[in-house]
Formats: C-alpha cells, sequence, structure tokens
C-alpha cells in the first residue's frame, strides 16, 4: 500500500466512524468528497486535515473511546504529528497533515488543537464562562478553522475577510450540540444565563428555563443575522475558489437556520419577551 494510498484509507475510515456517531458528517464527508474531485490529489491534505481535526474533538468531547486519558491521547498524536516518537494509528494521518502545511498553517492548526484541548479542561471543570468569553472562544475556534480550509483549498479569502461567515459558524456549533454537551458536562450557556436558572435542572429542563430560551432566541437572532448578511456578500467575493468554499459553507447554514426556526417557531411568552428585551448589551 503507496503512503498516499494508506493516507486515503485512513481518512475514509475516520469518515465512517463520524457517520456512525451522527448522519451529518456523512453528509459533510460527501461534499468534501465531492468537492475534492476535480482536484483530488491536490485536496487530499484538505480532506485529511478535516479528519484530523474531527478525530481530536471526538476524543476530547468523548465520543471517540481511546485507551487512558484523552488529553494524554492527544499529547501522544501530537508527538507522533511532530515526528517525536511513536503515536497512536492516527499520528500517520497527523504527520501526513503536519508534512504538508507550511509554518503559518502549522501555527493555526497548533493554535487550534490548543482551544479543543482547552474545552475539554472546562468540560472537566464543569466551568460556566461567562458570554463574552464564550463568544471569544468560538470565534477563535471557528477563524482558526475556517483559515485552515481555506489555506488548504488554494482559497485567497481568509477568516478576517469573512467576519459573517465565522459569526454564523459560532453560532450553529454550540447551539446544534447544547443539549449533548450541557450532558458531558461542556457548558455553552453563559453564567450570566445561567445565574437567571434554577438549580439541579437536567440539559433539557435547563433549555427550557426562561432565561435560556430568551438567550437562545438573542443568539438564534445573532446568527441568523450573519448568515443573511453573509449571502449579501458573496457576489462581492471575485476568487473563485473562496467564493465556492464560503458559498457550501452557507448553503449549509442557511439549511440549518431554517430547520432550527421550524424547530423553535412558537412565540417568546410576554415574561421571556421582556427577559430578552432587557438583557445586557454584553450578551
Amino acid at each position: 500500500m503507496t503512503p498516499e494510498v494508506r493516507i486515503e484509507v485512513l481518512c475514509l475510515r475516520e469518515a465512517a466512524l463520524f457517520s456512525r456517531r451522527h448522519p451529518r458528517y456523512l453528509l459533510t464527508a460527501l461534499a468534501l468528497w465531492v468537492h475534492s474531485l476535480p482536484r483530488w490529489r491536490a485536496s487530499r491534505l484538505l480532506r485529511a486535515a478535516w479528519c484530523l481535526a474531527q478525530h481530536v474533538d471526538d476524543v476530547l468531547d468523548g465520543d471517540r473511546q481511546v485507551a487512558g486519558d484523552p488529553q494524554e491521547y492527544v499529547a501522544a498524536l501530537l508527538r507522533g504529528m511532530k515526528g517525536g516518537g511513536e503515536g497512536p494509528p492516527e499520528a500517520i494521518l497527523a504527520a501526513y497533515v503536519w508534512q504538508g502545511l507550511d509554518s503559518s498553517g502549522r501555527t493555526d492548526l497548533l493554535a487550534l488543537l490548543d482551544l479543543l484541548v482547552e474545552d475539554r479542561r472546562r468540560m472537566d471543570a464543569r466551568q460556566a464562562w461567562t458570554a463574552g468569553a464564550l463568544a471569544a472562544h468560538h470565534r477563535k475556534t471557528f477563524a482558526l478553522s475556517l483559515d485552515l480550509t481555506l489555506r488548504l483549498d488554494g482559497a485567497q479569502l481568509r477568516a478576517a475577510d469573512a467576519p459573517e461567515l465565522v459569526a454564523a459558524l459560532a453560532w450553529c456549533s454550540p447551539v446544534r450540540d447544547l443539549e449533548e454537551d450541557l450532558e458531558k458536562g461542556l457548558i455553552n450557556i453563559p453564567a450570566e444565563v445561567l445565574e437567571q436558572t434554577r438549580r439541579g435542572l437536567s440539559p433539557r429542563e435547563m433549555l427550557a428555563e426562561p432565561a435560556v430560551r430568551a438567550w437562545l432566541a438573542d443568539e438564534h437572532q445573532r446568527g441568523s443575522t450573519a448568515i443573511v448578511e453573509l449571502a449579501r456578500k458573496l457576489p462581492a467575493i471575485r476568487d473563485r475558489r473562496s467564493r465556492k468554499v464560503v458559498s457550501a459553507f452557507h448553503g449549509a447554514l442557511a439549511a440549518y437556520e431554517r430547520k432550527y426556526r421550524r424547530r423553535h417557531r412558537p412565540e417568546l411568552t410576554p415574561g421571556e419577551a421582556r427577559l430578552l428585551a432587557g438583557r445586557d448589551a454584553a450578551l
């Protein structure tokens, strides 16, 4: 088996494991593989990087079981990635990504993985962060992820050129997984909002609290506004590859926003509306 074929097999294995956890990863993998078809060899690094980042995220979130402590596993993976001794089998995939990145890409990759490890630490400690801290953390996470995607796809655009896309991603992902993350101990509801809720609630009961529903409505407004603004910006993106990537993200985000809106169509109660109207502007 050639090294290239081995990487392809590892990517397919990872995509299959992601898809077993949730069907949306199958759709994401299919979209990425179809996107790669015209430039299959050139896009191999992009597919490998996506699989690596998602693998690390799943391990740290507890969605992929590994022997020993997840943080120690990721540390071993990083050592193997940099050629610093043996690591788990996925270190082959990590090493391929590392070798294919330039210095800026390596810096962004390490920074992104550090943020994923930070998520694991706050999950273990069940830390509740302020709205400002959460917003900054999510923006940084998705800006780094987007920059890596654009760079590896040969696009000229960068995350700083598309703040609307970063904002939309920073809304979609935490909200989409909010209940599941709460069950694990990863708290993506601001501490200021939690202070207005009852104690000892299950994740599902927590999401039904008036203060949380008001916050979710506020966040949805932010996310939907970012998606609309992104659509307006698309025609002005001159670089074809950048426009193709951003358009794909916009399509997926807009579809999720429509689904979210249908699921949460009922209007806020008067009490919840007052809570929303009286939120601190920092939220």
